[in-house]
């Protein structure tokens, strides 16, 4: 408003000095405009929720890579690691036979950790929060066909490789329990029948965020239908289950300290997504949260109003930029066919609005009335929201 009080000084000194002083000024045109903070990619935004979704459990570290080898599509590499530190193995053995022996072979499987039983004893389940994810991507679904994952697995101990570890990834409702409970989303069972598990890591350089190559390594596990996760629109809790095989030879120490256990999940990550009729891309609120205040402080004289969207690039053209109250008939409509489309507001909404005052606060999303499929290049950009506005009123001398 600052800017709306220097003209209007400045006109008044401008009168002063004529020889005929008016008694009112008019004054139009001048265009304030209110940035919503929607300044970086859509991409970005995406990314966010990604991270969000898998980085909620605090015991999971989550690094997000971009793929720069890939330029006809923004591809992300997520690597997740999990560490988790298993009790020390419980045996029955004297403890004066420690003192005797250096290894024991074990006559019967030995489970090293059960995370269902770790739970019922009061351990926090591994949750990710992909359910947040299909708030804001409505009926959009990753690209089944080009998501890909591999697992790494190591310990600090060699007794990793005599063990059988089973990863099921369960899909849980609002109240944790699960919803089809013996029916997981994807199962890992480690090693395949008759080899043994390879303690290795990726090893990939995270500290730069960029992964220079058009790839996975070719190390790791396979993890089939990883997207199965990603279009579940539902939390994800990870159960865990280790044992130690028969016959296997280990060192007594074991038995008294912890066994460290560290799983990495890398993820190919490309935003490639099939969209099916009616989905729905949804701004998080809290980027219009000012809306309300601009309209009550401009209500008295605004002339006219239009919504701007500075885009670097449109792969979303397909669908239509949509602002609604909700609660109210507020509902303007307006495709997205454009390099950057700029949307005038209508006499009969902008009263709505004005009538709305401080309690404007649009909900504002792009849907898609048809299914279609859509790639975001890595040139993506809403560089901006914004209402610029047009201003119309009389200074009285």
């Amino acid at each position: 408003m600052k800017k709306i009080h220097y003209f209007a000084i400045f006109s008044i000194i401008m009168a002063i000095s004529a020889c005929t002083l008016p008694k009112q000024i008019e004054i139009t045109g001048i265009n304030p405009r209110l940035n919503f903070s929607v300044d970086t990619s859509l991409n970005k935004m995406i990314l966010d929720l990604f991270e969000d979704s898998f980085g909620a459990d605090s015991d999971i570290k989550i690094s997000l890579l971009d793929c720069t080898a890939i330029q006809d599509v923004q591809t992300y590499l997520a690597i997740m690691t999990l560490e988790k530190s298993v009790a020390s193995i419980d045996y029955e053995i004297p403890e004066e036979i420690f003192e005797l022996i250096d290894m024991v072979r074990l006559r019967n499987n030995i489970v090293a950790y059960d995370s269902e039983e770790e739970e019922a004893k009061g351990e926090e389940p591994i949750i990710f929060e992909l359910g947040s994810i299909s708030t804001y991507l409505d009926g959009l679904s990753f690209d089944h066909d080009k998501i890909e994952a591999r697992l790494y697995l190591n310990s600090n101990y060699d007794i990793i490789k005599d063990m059988e570890i089973i990863f099921e990834f369960v899909a849980i409702g609002e109240n944790g329990e699960e919803i089809d409970p013996g029916n997981p989303l994807i199962q890992i069972l480690i090693p395949e029948p008759g080899n043994k598990i390879e303690p290795v890591l990726s090893d990939i350089d995270t500290s730069e965020q960029i992964y220079p190559y058009d790839k996975l390594p070719d190390s790791g596990i396979v993890v089939e239908s990883f997207a199965q996760l990603l279009n579940a629109g539902a939390d994800i809790k990870l159960k865990i289950n280790a044992i130690v095989l028969a016959g296997t030879w280990i060192d007594v120490e074991i038995f008294r300290s912890p066994v460290d256990i560290i799983a990495e999940l890398v993820i190919w990550l490309p935003l490639a997504f099939e969209i099916t009729e009616g989905a729905e891309i949804k701004f998080p609120s809290e980027n219009f949260e000012e809306a309300g205040e601009y309209v009550e402080a401009l209500a008295d004289v605004l002339d006219s109003v239009s919504l701007v969207i500075g885009m670097t690039n449109n792969p979303l053209s397909g669908g239509s930029l949509v602002i609604e109250q909700p609660g109210t008939s507020l509902k303007i409509v307006n495709p997205l066919n454009a390099q950057s489309p700029v949307f005038s507001i209508g006499t009969g909404d902008l009263d709505k609005i004005f009538k709305l005052g401080r309690d404007f606060a649009p909900d504002v999303s792009i849907r898609f009335e048809e299914a279609e499929n859509i790639i975001f290049p890595r040139d993506l950009g809403i560089t901006t929201i914004y209402f610029d506005a047009k201003l119309s009123y009389t200074v009285n001398l």
